[in-house]
């Protein structure tokens, strides 16, 4: 064992113990609704009833240290904390009370509104999580930034470069430019009014088996869509293709469009 790079792992180990409690804070977070609504531990430990429980909270606590010391994962996380909080949540009790309606009333609205912005927080902690992810995230894709993704970016500019401005009508085809990155249509400002559905990946087997794409491209043409724009492969959209002749690749992207009702660009004149 070398003392100095088990420092080292232990730290990361916890680092990424506190992580994890603060990924998943629905248990622990019910815990303490649980104890504000008038949980209390119950104080007459007996052997008889209570025994039972220290065995998973011992098990839990043991397996936590002995991946702290080695290696911590979620996988690894989520048992010992389910054997370390079931044990907590089996001996928290509520006292029974004698207070009379009014206050019984006023306790339950209290519990109410606790829960409420308790749900509240745990939808902030869900969302922190994500921008905390995506954050570690930068350093390995390599982006200057947080919510930014070149592709979608680089789209959208290359787009309104093409000549499509913010309002114009354009048309989508396939699950990835229509559903999962349509963000690049917030960006360049236009508005996509029509959809060529395909709900699957990738797009490029079916697009190439497409018997009626000029009947396609011509509805388009008819509803108003200025461009349509689709997610390709790039071994696919190359000019030896027949079925890749008049779409424009979006600034070395995989996003492709087709001019459809753009104007022609304008040509110089040889002179005579």
């Amino acid at each position: 064992m070398n003392p100095r790079l088990q420092i080292v792992v232990l730290r990361q180990c916890i680092v990424r113990i506190f992580r994890y409690m603060a990924n998943h804070p629905e248990a622990w977070v019910l815990l303490i609704l649980l104890f504000f609504v008038g949980a209390r531990l119950r104080p007459d430990f007996r052997t008889s009833s209570n025994a039972f429980w220290l065995a998973p909270f011992l098990l839990g606590i043991s397996t936590l240290c002995i991946y702290a010391i080695v290696n911590v994962e979620d996988r690894y996380l989520s048992a010992s904390f389910f054997l370390i909080l079931l044990p907590v949540f089996a001996a928290a009790r509520i006292s029974p009370t004698t207070e009379n309606t009014a206050s019984n009333d006023i306790t339950a609205r209290t519990a109410a509104s606790a829960a409420v912005i308790l749900l509240a927080l745990l939808a902030l902690g869900e969302s922190a999580r994500i921008v905390g992810q995506l954050r570690r995230d930068l350093v390995f894709i390599q982006y200057p930034a947080g919510w930014y993704d070149r592709e979608t970016f680089h789209a959208a500019h290359a787009l309104n470069d093409l000549g499509v401005g913010p309002g114009d009508t354009i048309a989508c085809i396939g699950t990835r430019a229509c559903l999962y990155d349509h963000y690049w249509a917030r960006l360049a400002g236009v508005r996509i009014l029509t959809e060529i559905y395909y709900n699957d990946r990738p797009l490029d087997p079916w697009f190439a088996g497409l018997h009626n794409r000029e009947q396609a491209y011509d509805t388009l043409r008819r509803e108003g869509a200025k461009v349509l724009v689709g997610y390709f492969e790039p071994g696919l959209m190359n000019s030896s293709n027949p079925i890749a002749a008049g779409w424009h690749e979006l600034d070395e992207t995989q996003f492709y469009a087709l001019p459809l009702n753009l104007p022609p660009t304008p040509t110089e004149n040889p002179h005579p």
